[in-house]
C-alpha cells in the first residue's frame, strides 16, 4: 500500500498544534499497517473517498485499487 500526502494536505497538518500533528501522524501510519483497527467510513455520494476521525479532525482518503 502506498500513501501519497498531497501539499495541500501537508501545510493543513502543519498549520496544527504539536499534538494533534501527532495523532495525524499515528494515524496514517497506522492506516498503513492495521487499516481494520480504524474508525474509517465511506463518504456518500462520492466513488472511492473514505474519511478517518481523528479527534475534531477528518482525514478525507482517495483510496485507489490497482
Amino acid at each position: 500500500m502506498k500513501l501519497v500526502i498531497t501539499a495541500k494536505a501537508e501545510k493543513d497538518i502543519l498549520k496544527l498544534s504539536p499534538a494533534n500533528s501527532h495523532k495525524v501522524d499515528e494515524v496514517l501510519g497506522r492506516y498503513l499497517t492495521h487499516p481494520d483497527s480504524l474508525d474509517i467510513k465511506k463518504l456518500k455520494g462520492r466513488k472511492n473517498n473514505w474519511r478517518i476521525r481523528v479527534g475534531v479532525y477528518r482525514i478525507i482518503l482517495l483510496i485507489m485499487r490497482a
